[in-house]
Formats: C-alpha cells, structure tokens, sequence
C-alpha cells in the first residue's frame, strides 16, 4: 500500500484508500499498477509543481508554461479507475491540478513559511498548511484554477479509462460549479506547492 509519509499525493491517496475496506484497497492499488505498467512514466513530477526534462532544470517562467501545455497522461488518471473518490469526485481532481498555475512561489513562500520545513514529508505540516491556507484562497486563485480546469476537461475522456474519465468530469463540474468547493481545492495546491521541492529549493536558505 501507499506510504502516506512519502509525499503529499502518498497522503492524499492514503487517506483516500483508508475509507474503503482492504479488500477494495488492494483491488484498486493493483489495478492502478496495471495501468502504470502499460503507460510512460508521468513528466509532470513533484506534487504537479516541476517537469522532467531528462536531468535538467528549467527557469520559473518556462516551468509554469509547460506545466500549462504538457497533457495528463494515463498514469496520473489510471489510479481512480476502479472506483477510487467516485464520491468525492473533486478530490480526484485536487491530484491532477499543476499548483504553480494557481499561485506564485511567493504566495507558496509566504505561506510554506507558517511551518518548519522538513527533510521529509510530514502529514502533520501538510495538514496545518491545508488549513491556514484557506483564509489565503482570493477571486483571482478561483478564477485560475477554473481556468485550469477546462484544460482538463478538454483532454477527457481519457481512452481506456472511462470511469477515472468520468470521475474527474464529475470534479471538474464539482468545482467550477461551488466557490467553496473550488477554495477548499485553492488552497490544497497551495499546500502541496509549499511542501514541494521545488519551493524547498528555490526558496531562501
């Protein structure tokens, strides 16, 4: 099963799983590394925040804008296949969206540095950063995540993968339809940017 101390999407599929019973978690999690195995690997890394450009990095500028063209992929949609937040369809959706179109690093900074920054991940952090990032959540973070948004939806369906297909429609609508829906989601990338390496390293020593 997934180590909820790996990372920030680790935790979120974590708790995502534990709702469900062990027999449901062990059918998703082999299904998803079915789909995984018959797909390329993701290039979109690090809680959605960077891109994998063989072992070079890029400026600021040019990673937010291929962050905006680059594609899902089949392997970041394969894990809501067999039925995973079905329920909770915007949750899905949480995991898909890229942080950086939503807030600038110096939002994430500012907001990263309510917390101390660790080695690793830590759920505990993460969670407080979820929370004390809602009171940041303004018109313009709402308006760019619908905006993000409909470059989701226009790449679905996702071939071979209808009910993930179908799940995130559903969250994709969840959101754009609900302010609130779509704060709670705001602040989640805000969370997940301030964890990332990417802010880890590019913010102050």
């Amino acid at each position: 099963m997934l180590d909820p101390h790996a990372s920030a999407t680790a935790f979120l599929l974590a708790r995502a799983l534990s709702r469900l019973d062990a027999v449901e978690q062990r059918r998703i999690v082999d299904g998803w590394r079915t789909h995984r195995c018959k797909g390329d690997a993701p290039l979109v890394t690090d809680e959605g925040c960077d891109v994998r450009v063989a072992r070079s990095s890029v400026g600021e500028r040019a990673r937010i804008a291929l962050l905006a063209w680059l594609p899902l992929v089949p392997a970041e949609l394969a894990v809501f296949e067999g039925g995973l937040l079905r329920e909770s369809p915007a949750e899905a959706v949480s995991l898909l969206l890229r942080p950086p179109l939503i807030w600038s690093l110096h939002e994430t900074l500012l907001a990263g540095a309510r917390v101390r920054r660790r080695a690793h991940f830590d759920p505990g952090s993460f969670t407080v950063l979820e929370r004390g990032s809602r009171d940041r959540v303004r018109p313009r973070h709402r308006h760019r995540l619908r905006r993000a948004l409909e470059r989701i939806e226009a790449q679905l369906p996702v071939a071979g993968l209808p009910i993930a297909s179908s799940t995130v429609a559903a969250g994709c609508a969840a959101i754009a339809g609900d302010d609130e829906v779509c704060s709670e989601i705001a602040a989640r990338q805000l969370a997940r940017y301030a964890v990332s390496e990417v802010a880890g390293s590019l913010g102050p020593a």
